[in-house]
């Protein structure tokens, strides 16, 4: 199975206090439950003043879903200053 899952989430920039958008593309071979995803994103975004950076961000979402699963990879891309930035786990 190839599973691609993408949503969008969002955090503030902890040097400028910029709201940042980050578009995320969740990848596995085994099942992620939409109810999942969604109450990551939910737990996430909450409180609007969290302050990460989007290095931080991929991470926590990479360890939350790998927890229960082998094969999973987050790729997160955002801009922050007019500059595209991509990471991925």
């Amino acid at each position: 199975m190839n599973i691609k899952i993408e949503f969008k989430i969002h955090s503030r920039c902890p040097v400028d206090d910029a709201l940042d958008i980050y578009d995320v593309t969740v990848r596995s071979n085994e099942i992620i439950k939409i109810e999942e995803i969604k109450s990551l994103v939910t737990n996430w975004t909450q409180n609007l003043d969290y302050k990460t950076f989007q290095e931080k961000l991929t991470e926590h979402l990479y360890i939350m879903l790998s927890e229960t699963r082998q094969s999973v990879s987050v790729e997160t891309v955002g801009y922050h200053s007019g500059i595209k930035l991509t990471v991925k786990v």
